[in-house]
């Protein structure tokens, strides 16, 4: 919905991505998973006219956060319940920020 979209990002909100298909990506292809990111991207983008800086893709696999950073242009994700608190990840070439996903403040 661009109206709605429009509104979100007028009133300052920042729209985190929820993933192009909400599957459980643990045998997803690498290849069919980038595609899946670049088309969130896109769809994000042409709703809100902004893309999006962070992603939670809710059933990621152990690559999922090393092709968020190779894409380039996420600041963070949130697939990960391990903390509390933000915190940087190293693993991939640069800083990446990791804001813990919490079920009991969704």
């Amino acid at each position: 919905n661009p109206s709605a979209g429009k509104a979100m990002v007028d009133a300052g909100w920042e729209v985190a991505s929820h993933g192009y298909r909400w599957i459980d990506y643990q045998n997803v292809p690498e290849k069919e998973e980038r595609e899946h990111i670049r088309k969130a991207i896109e769809v994000q983008t042409a709703v809100t006219g902004v893309r999006p800086l962070g992603l939670y893709q809710g059933k990621p696999n152990a690559q999922t956060r090393r092709l968020l950073v190779e894409e380039g242009g996420f600041v963070y994700d949130s697939d990960s319940y391990n903390d509390d608190l933000p915190y940087y990840d190293y693993n991939y070439g640069r800083a990446h920020l990791i804001i813990p996903y919490a079920l009991d403040a969704n």
